[in-house]
């Protein structure tokens, strides 16, 4: 079934409302006011606020870009929003459930999930939806099913944190969905296993991550990695693989009730310094290359791992919102929370 781009189609359950949501009336960006009250100057040190117009009031929950550029965030009552230059275009599936994860592999592969079993693929023209592909797999009803994650590789695997029952070999266990890329070139839908009896909210660079809980991927399956700590409430909150291909994990301990910043090697795990202990940190990303990585947070918070050191790149700021979802490109760092889209020029090092 596609998203056909005409106003107000009903599809059932995905159809999409084309709405031009994005644009202002001449057709322009709109740019709220710097932090210092001043304007957007793209060199200032300071979170660029953007707003999509006409989606003023969507609860953003991810953001990701493609290599031509392109921006595409996504939120609340199904919306889809991308950003091509200075102008926004946005989408509405029939429903009002939240899209939590979107993933573009490139301008013609784009990917969007979210709770109540919307799963949707995006060609570059038109919006296909992808439940019932998947439905086939899953034991719960598609409905019940939240997708909070997605992770893939350009002409690879693509893999979907599932919050939901999976019925394998006759029993029920979690899994990570999963796009297989097969031999013949051919892919469909398969699942990789996870190990215990967590279900994965997070998947990135091969490993998967619950709230108690972290996984490696290999083979067909998520194998369980022992755990940079123990205690009663591990909260871990996101994670990150670097150039370096060492493990970075993001945690929030209850036994020192602080944010950690945990690094997987051959050795074992370590720490991370420098983290502030009264600032708190949710998500984690690398630039495309792979060699810088950073964390943000709360009130706007951001900083960058540097020679095994949180260095702070910008401090907490009342007005900002909690940073729930980072993308890097090559120029700019993106940032998504409650009804904000922000961005900063790629500060140098």
């Amino acid at each position: 079934m596609r998203w056909a781009f005409l106003p107000l189609l009903a599809l059932g359950p995905a159809c999409i409302d084309a709405i031009n949501l994005g644009t202002s009336p001449d057709g322009s960006l709109r740019r709220d006011a710097g932090l210092d009250g001043g304007t957007n100057d793209a060199t200032s040190a300071a979170w660029e606020i953007l707003t999509v117009t006409g989606a003023e009031d969507v609860q953003w929950s991810d953001v990701h870009g493609d290599t031509n550029g392109r921006i595409w965030v996504v939120g609340d009552q199904s919306t889809v929003a991308r950003l091509d230059g200075d102008q926004w275009t946005s989408y509405r599936a029939g429903s009002f459930d939240t899209l939590n994860a979107v993933f573009a592999v490139s301008p013609t592969d784009v990917y969007v999930a979210g709770n109540a079993g919307l799963l949707f693929h995006f060609d570059g023209t038109d919006w296909t939806t992808l439940g019932s592909e998947v439905a086939p797999l899953l034991d719960d009803p598609l409905s019940d099913v939240n997708f909070t994650s997605i992770w893939a590789e350009p002409g690879g695997d693509v893999f979907i944190a599932t919050y939901g029952w999976f019925r394998i070999n006759n029993s029920i266990d979690h899994a990570v969905l999963r796009y297989y890329h097969r031999a013949d070139d051919a892919y469909e839908w398969t699942y990789a296993l996870l190990d215990g009896i967590s279900a994965a909210f997070k998947v990135r660079g091969g490993y998967a991550l619950a709230s108690d809980d972290l996984w490696s991927f290999f083979g067909s399956r998520y194998t369980s990695l022992r755990k940079p700590f123990e205690s009663e409430y591990n909260s871990f909150l996101s994670l990150a693989v670097p150039a370096s291909g060492l493990l970075h994990v993001l945690a929030h301990p209850s036994a020192t009730g602080k944010d950690e910043l945990f690094v997987l090697s051959a050795a074992g795990w370590s720490k991370i310094s420098g983290l502030d202990p009264s600032l708190r940190f949710y998500e984690l990303a690398t630039d495309p290359s792979g060699q810088r990585l950073f964390a943000a947070g709360s009130d706007g918070v951001l900083g960058e791992v540097v020679a095994g050191e949180m260095k702070l790149i910008l401090p907490e700021a009342q007005q900002l919102p909690v940073i729930r979802a980072l993308y890097v490109s090559s120029t700019t760092i993106w940032a998504v929370g409650d009804k904000a889209v922000l961005r900063l020029p790629l500060p140098a090092r």
